[in-house]
């Protein structure tokens, strides 16, 4: 009974987690657009006359662009593991990521892993490297 009160609660953090990740992304989409519309007046003021001002605009508008877009591309996703792979972060213990599995599939803990002697001349093998 507690352990699955306790999976529960793991699962809300992880959700929780995810959906904060995702409002301070999009926060700072809206710090860039801020930041920008501040920039483009700045840079229009500093050409000195209206056609430099609107070049130097033009070319601010251009590096904000380029910045949200980099913003865009480093959206927070969940994790998914469909084809393998370790669970990112730095706590050990407990329930703290939410995993989607199918028939057949497993999960193992680090120790598990470290148990299965291919794995442990695998990770011998790189730690020489």
């Amino acid at each position: 009974m507690e352990e699955e009160a306790n999976r529960e609660a793991a699962q809300k953090k992880a959700e929780l987690d995810y959906e904060i990740a995702k409002q301070e992304h999009a926060m700072k989409i809206v710090d860039a657009v801020n930041a920008a519309a501040m920039a483009i007046v700045q840079a229009f003021a500093a050409g000195g006359n209206p056609i430099l001002g609107a070049i130097f605009a033009g070319l601010t508008t251009v590096a904000t662009a380029v910045q949200i877009a980099a913003i865009k591309s480093n959206a927070p996703k969940r994790p998914t593991f469909s084809t393998g792979g370790i669970v990112p972060g730095t706590s050990f213990s407990g329930d703290n990521v939410i995993a989607g599995l199918n028939s057949r599939e497993g999960v193992l803990t680090l120790d598990d892993y470290l148990n299965i002697p291919s794995n442990r001349i695998f990770i011998q093998f790189l730690a020489a490297a």
